[in-house]
């Protein structure tokens, strides 16, 4: 809701407005769903709470149904207010009831939640009455094979268009890696080495965003990460008590920069996530009293893992982000729609 409310709002939420019916209606949906919570935790429903919660129900569709009036009567009302206090500047009617329509737009969808938590609440305690005589439902026998493919049914929300989307990116995406790994090429890509799966099972993610941003988030926070991580070992990882004592501090100090980037920005949270993860594993080398030598090869890998999974997000990527919200936004209007229809806000 609006911090800062126009007249019309507090004309709309007056109590002999809607102010009374919402508050009637959010008193007795918060009462029915209480003492149907509590019935279901106790598991006996007798015959006198199978009517106690019908007649609940009741006192709620009733709520529901005097808000609803009182809804569309406060809107005619003030349509009509406005109306007149427009006739002075020459303002036509239609002008004045589409600038009351969207000022009160935060008010209805309000008003429509409120009805469809209390159709939420009858339905649930409705169902629950009817378990007053209701026969316990025959025993089966166990079947592993019935089991199995209950889970994975063709609507139900593992066998989703975007959960196999993204388990086929990242399936492919981690062999392939193991493939390069095993193999190997000359001394840039050692053989058998685990570098690129294992980078490309950490950057796994199901994030529908543009493969090329979402890349270049990767390239900057590994390479990141581990460049202040080989730098810092690389000056402190000595094996004397000063040089452990400052590489501490700057262990702290960096996991608390790099999580704090991750969680209280949007725009480099991705970034700072993966400077925390792979500049943290350098830190944590241990002491050693040889020069350290810059390993490029570990680059090298990691490199080679984002571009692998770069290729396989814009082969397989489902549309772009803005086809996908828009797609969500139709979806989202379309429930609205069902909820006004059969729920009578």
């Amino acid at each position: 809701m609006r911090e800062q409310f126009e007249d019309i709002h507090d004309e709309m939420v007056k109590p002999d407005m809607c102010g009374d019916a919402v508050r009637a209606l959010a008193t007795s949906a918060s009462g029915l769903l209480g003492r149907a919570l509590v019935l279901a935790d106790d598991g006996k429903i007798q015959a006198a709470d199978r009517d106690e919660l019908l007649r609940a129900a009741d006192g709620v569709r009733a709520d529901e149904v005097h808000l609803t009036k009182k809804m569309w009567q406060s809107i005619v009302t003030i349509n009509e207010q406005e109306v007149k206090r427009a006739g002075q500047s020459n303002q036509t009617r239609d002008s004045v009831v589409e600038a009351v329509a969207q000022q009160l737009t935060d008010e209805q969808i309000f008003i429509f939640s409120i009805c469809d938590f209390g159709s939420s609440v009858q339905a649930y305690s409705r169902w629950l009455a009817e378990q007053h005589d209701a026969p316990l439902p025959p025993r089966h026998s166990f079947d592993l094979i019935a089991g199995l493919k209950s889970v994975f049914k063709k609507d139900d929300t593992i066998m989703a268009d975007a959960n196999l989307n993204c388990a086929l990116r990242g399936t492919l995406s981690i062999f392939i890696g193991f493939a390069i790994g095993y193999w190997g090429y000359s001394e840039m890509i050692p053989a058998k080495d685990a570098t690129i799966p294992g980078t490309i099972a950490v950057l796994l993610s199901r994030s529908l965003t543009s493969p090329i941003n979402k890349s270049l988030g990767r390239l900057q926070g590994v390479v990141l990460g581990k460049f202040s991580g080989q730098l810092v070992f690389a000056l402190l990882g000595w094996c004397y008590a000063w040089a452990q004592i400052s590489l501490s501090a700057i262990v702290l100090s960096y996991v608390w920069l790099t999580l704090f980037i991750y969680h209280y920005t949007s725009s480099f949270s991705y970034l700072g996530c993966l400077a925390a993860a792979f500049g943290t594993q350098a830190f944590l080398a241990g002491c050693s009293g040889d020069v350290v030598h810059p390993d490029a090869v570990i680059i090298v890998n990691m490199l080679i893992a984002i571009w692998i999974m770069t290729v396989i997000d814009l082969a397989f990527r489902m549309g772009r982000p803005s086809e996908l919200a828009f797609g969500a936004y139709l979806e989202a209007w379309a429930a609205w729609e069902h909820v006004l229809e059969t729920e009578g806000c």
